[in-house]
């Protein structure tokens, strides 16, 4: 690509108002670039059984078409705190009643769009979500991204470790 070229994506870009990035845009900026993550792991106690949030990808997404993953956003360049991140994870992903937010680490990782930051938190819930199902943790499907299984298996070690509770 010439400095014509890049010129003209410069140009283009600046068109854009921080924030909400298109997705075939925000698909090459995922690639060229490192993202930061903020991942949700729902998790509520039914009866003996610890239980896991999972929401299903739509069919035409391009990366993971139909998968089931944990509830998560990328910080926006017009987010001011972490707190604008969670509030749109619980109104857009969530759909259930958080009982408390845990922070539980942060790791790199690389996937099929690119590497992302993942901060991870634990969210004990409760009731009914109107965006996903839960899931016993001790039979996750075979669809669910493999960060992600990776992602429940750690929260629910620490989880357990908190005698259910965060």
């Amino acid at each position: 690509m010439g400095q014509e070229d890049i010129n003209a994506v410069a140009s283009e870009l600046k068109k854009l108002s921080p924030g909400y990035i298109p997705e075939p845009i925000f698909n090459e900026v995922a690639r060229l670039a490192v993202l930061t993550a903020i991942e949700f792991v729902p998790l509520r106690k039914n009866n003996d059984l610890v239980e896991v949030l999972l929401i299903r990808r739509t069919s035409d997404d391009p990366f993971w078409p139909s998968q089931l993953h944990t509830p998560g956003t990328i910080l926006r360049a017009n987010d001011t705190s972490f707190d604008d991140a969670y509030i749109r994870l619980f109104k857009d992903e969530l759909n259930c009643e958080p009982l408390a937010l845990k922070f539980i680490g942060n790791n790199l990782i690389l996937n099929n769009r690119g590497r992302t930051v993942m901060f991870k938190y634990i969210v004990n819930v409760s009731g009914v979500s109107t965006s996903g199902e839960f899931y016993d943790v001790n039979a996750l499907p075979d669809e669910l991204l493999p960060e992600h299984r990776e992602l429940i298996h750690e929260s629910v070690v620490y989880f357990n470790k908190q005698g259910q509770t965060l």
